[in-house]
């Protein structure tokens, strides 16, 4: 069975224990319900220019304290991009939506940066409206390191 342990979460504590570098575009939100899986699926597959999603999922068994955990992994035919998307049920009552682009020792270009904003915006709108959580674009929270994301995202 494969770990719940964030992807992000893995990168960081790699990256800093290796002393690596580490740079990342990371866009979180927490809600009231868990999406279905085929709803947010399909919502990436939708997004332009996305050309693969794989999904890699746990739910955690009744009684544990793991909470439940969906990735999925995509990837864009604009210089083969890839990020993830993850939606975790937190067991208290809240859902977190994660949509991250990580990159260890290797410093992505700010064109990339900047495309990547682009492509994750378009796919939480694209979740916003096939999935019915209309406040998602407005509550999203961008964190980055290592990368500069002080230019506006261009998603639509």
């Amino acid at each position: 069975m494969k770990s719940s342990l964030p992807i992000a979460l893995t990168f960081s504590l790699a990256a800093l224990l290796g002393g690596c570098a580490y740079y990342t575009v990371r866009h979180e939100a927490t809600i009231g319900t868990m999406p279905e899986t085929d709803c947010l699926k399909s919502a990436i597959e939708l997004t332009p220019g996305i050309v693969r999603v794989t999904y890699d999922g746990e739910t955690a068994k009744p009684g544990s304290s793991k909470p439940t955990l969906h990735l999925y992994f995509y990837e864009t035919s604009n210089d083969r991009v890839s990020a993830a998307l993850t939606v975790g049920d937190l067991r208290n009552g809240r859902v977190t939506i994660t949509n991250h682009f990580d990159k260890v020792n290797e410093r992505p270009t700010q064109r990339t940066v900047d495309f990547v904003r682009s492509v994750m915006s378009d796919v939480e709108m694209n979740i916003a409206k096939k999935c019915g959580i209309d406040e998602l674009p407005k509550i999203i929270k961008e964190t980055c390191a290592g990368v500069d994301c002080s230019r506006p995202a261009s998603g639509n």
